[in-house]
């Protein structure tokens, strides 16, 4: 898969739930004396994000079919070791998630925390909706953004004709900033505008 089509089939659907958590946001404030509460819009992006996470674990893992989080695991957590202690800052706030934080391959469904609470209520949306809290959501969110830098940096590495391992600026995450993220860029794949150069910086504005 290419960059521009990982872009389109799942990036997009990022942003577009990034989107309505920030919409949601307009009514219960970001931190975390909120975590605790719950709504119905908390639930149907709960619902939604955990089917996203869902789709881009097999993307990502390359498998096809019907997979479990026992399979996403076993190659996840091969490929990207790190990944358990993975931070994510959320911007305007001081709020740092580790959303993979205790995963491990004993209960790979009940140590990912925020899988778990989805798949409760998923089977159960009555009986487990305190599962749709904002912290909940905010971790399932932040899970999802990872992935996705980390599939958009797999490509970078396996397609030469790759520009960068990141979502330009128009298109990047509004509540997200991935900790010790390296970005790449291929200065061969850049048009330089001479009109754009920057006598005072010395810098030109790369154009794609």
């Amino acid at each position: 898969m290419t960059f521009d089509e990982y872009r389109i089939n799942y990036w997009r659907m990022f942003l577009l739930l990034e989107k309505e958590l920030v919409e949601a946001l307009d009514y219960v404030e970001l931190n975390t004396n909120n975590y605790a509460t719950t709504s119905i819009v908390f639930s149907k992006l709960l619902l939604s994000i955990g089917a996203e996470i869902d789709n881009v674990f097999r993307e990502c893992s390359g498998l096809s079919g019907r997979s479990s989080i026992e399979h996403y695991y076993n190659f996840i957590i091969n490929k990207y070791p790190a990944i358990v202690n993975q931070q994510v800052k959320v911007k305007d706030t001081t709020i740092v998630l580790k959303p993979y934080d205790g995963w491990n391959g004993s209960q790979p469904a009940q140590s990912l925390i925020f899988w778990q609470k989805y798949n409760e209520l998923k089977h159960d949306r009555v009986l487990n909706a305190q599962n749709a809290s904002l912290e909940t959501v905010l971790n399932a969110l932040a899970s999802l953004f990872v992935m996705e830098l980390y599939r958009f940096d797999d490509i970078y590495r396996t397609h030469g004709d790759t520009f960068t391992n990141m979502p330009n600026d128009e298109l990047e995450s509004k509540l997200f900033v991935l900790n010790a993220w390296d970005i790449k860029m291929r200065t061969s794949k850049v048009k330089l505008d001479y009109s754009l150069y920057d006598e005072e910086s010395g810098t030109y504005d790369f154009q794609l």
